[in-house]
């Protein structure tokens, strides 16, 4: 059984989700801007009713589409939000240059929003939907080239300014059900931060039963759908007045219970990740936010930014490399900060640990016509390291140092092997910055792995080679 199933089959045996990070890999501005929405089911663009604000005891605003199938009144409650999302942006648009001219920002914006589904529909709805709109207030129309770029940054592994709440609880807890089940927040807090009173399994186990019958994602429960039509055909059939404004009233007071729940309970799974130390790469991947805002809040200095269909020939290479290479390296970056994630890494076979037997730091290997030093140490692991002889690995105390594989052999059992070791000696050479950091001493526990923390830097290299995908009869599109 794998890790990440024992995991599993822990959380769903006392109702209560385990631990799969030790620290937060997530960075959280101090007032994240919290989002909550509903939709009409089957109509992404037709707003229901929408809540915002950065105080997890009450929302800052609110708007309710009483005929969310009225484009004019959509846009009212559009504007209202856009509004509030604009002058919580406004101070994060403030930048500077520094000597070579290149924009800084201080901070960068995070809005927080339920679940993932709850990302694409804002960006659809209050972004793209809006965008080029010719009726759209000119508030909407700033505000969906806020949410077009961060829906933009949206899909770069590690970025923080548009944060679905159960994909960054996700990454930190593992609970006994579906990862499509976890999508529903309410039922995922139930999992990592049940009732106190509720001391036993079958208690936690109801709990998460009923939460899972509120929808704090961008579409109701069907149930409650049908329901609130009846109040929506209604209020458009109400006469203009005293009427109408009853009707109005009594669709706010079907749509607000719920969406108040999901907005306290967002802001309640920021809480949860607070109590998690900060991890040390988490600061980078920050810097890297800040400035791709930077670059950002410049296009906004000529007005609204306008965005390409498609992109272009020459940047859709650099930016599906950059995309590539921030998924390769957050995973390796949250794994060496980690040892929890480390330990499913290792699982995985992208990592093994074993105990250092034997070093030498005095060996030389001829390079050219040199002695050169390259320090050896053999390893003794409870089985044998998927990898070949040459594969370079990093040690994760020091994830800078390089060593590589140069050979592997069978050794003998011992007394405290457990009955299901077949204990390897690996034999690896350090290969670069051994200098910076001590070797491992012998006795010392180690851990190597594959993955590499460090940007590759392929897409910052120079002009990259265009796709046969972009070229027509041998000349890029």
């Amino acid at each position: 059984m794998s890790l990440t199933a024992l995991r599993h089959a822990e959380a769903f045996d006392t109702g209560r989700a385990v631990p799969a990070a030790a620290l937060r890999h997530l960075h959280i501005e101090q007032n994240p801007f919290v989002v909550a929405f509903h939709v009409l089911a089957g109509e992404p663009f037709a707003l229901l009713g929408i809540t915002w604000g950065t105080e997890p005891a009450r929302p800052a605003g609110y708007a309710v589409v009483a005929e969310p199938r009225n484009r004019d009144l959509r846009y009212a409650g559009l504007e209202a939000f856009a509004q509030a999302l604009n002058d919580h942006v406004a101070p994060y648009l403030q930048i500077s240059y520094d000597g070579r001219g290149q924009p800084q920002a201080a901070a960068a914006p995070q809005i927080v929003v339920p679940n993932a589904a709850a990302a694409d529909a804002l960006v659809q709805m209050a972004g793209r939907g809006v965008r080029y709109s010719p009726g759209a207030p000119i508030a909407a129309q700033w505000a969906a080239a806020h949410l077009t770029f961060l829906g933009l940054e949206y899909g770069r592994a590690g970025q923080a300014m548009l944060v679905p709440a159960t994909t960054a609880l996700r990454t930190h807890w593992v609970t006994g059900q579906a990862g499509v089940e976890d999508e529903n927040l309410a039922a995922l807090l139930a999992w990592i931060d049940p009732d106190p009173a509720h001391t036993s399994r079958a208690q936690r186990i109801a709990a998460i039963a009923a939460a899972e019958k509120h929808a704090w994602g961008p579409l109701r429960d069907p149930a409650a759908d049908r329901d609130l039509m009846t109040l929506v055909i209604a209020h458009g059939r109400a006469r203009p007045g005293r009427a109408r404004d009853f009707a109005a009233r009594r669709v706010i007071d079907a749509v607000m219970p719920e969406l108040r729940h999901a907005y306290s309970g967002t802001h309640r799974a920021m809480q949860l990740l607070r109590t998690l130390e900060l991890a040390p790469s988490a600061a980078a991947r920050a810097s890297t936010d800040r400035s791709n805002w930077a670059y950002y809040a410049k296009r906004c200095i000529d007005g609204v930014p306008r965005f390409s269909a498609r992109d272009s020939v020459g940047w859709a290479p650099v930016n599906a490399a950059a995309l590539e290479d921030a998924a390769n390296v957050v995973p390796a970056q949250m794994a060496y900060d980690d040892p929890l994630v480390m330990a499913v890494a290792e699982d995985t076979g992208a990592a093994f640990t074993g105990e250092v037997v034997y070093l030498d730091e005095e060996n030389r290997e001829r390079r050219k016509h040199n002695r050169v030093k390259v320090p050896m140490i053999v390893v003794r692991t409870p089985d044998r390291p998927a990898y070949p002889h040459g594969t370079r690995v990093r040690w994760a105390a020091h994830p800078g140092m390089v060593a590589e594989i140069r050979s592997t052999q069978p050794d003998q059992r011992q007394p405290g092997d457990h009955p299901d070791d077949r204990p390897y000696l690996v034999e690896l050479a350090f290969l670069a910055k051994w200098r910076a950091q001590p070797l491992p001493a012998e006795g010392q526990c180690v851990t190597f792995a594959t993955s590499s923390p460090e940007s590759s830097g392929r897409f910052a290299a120079g002009p990259i080679p265009s796709s046969w995908t972009h070229e027509r009869q041998g000349v890029p599109a």
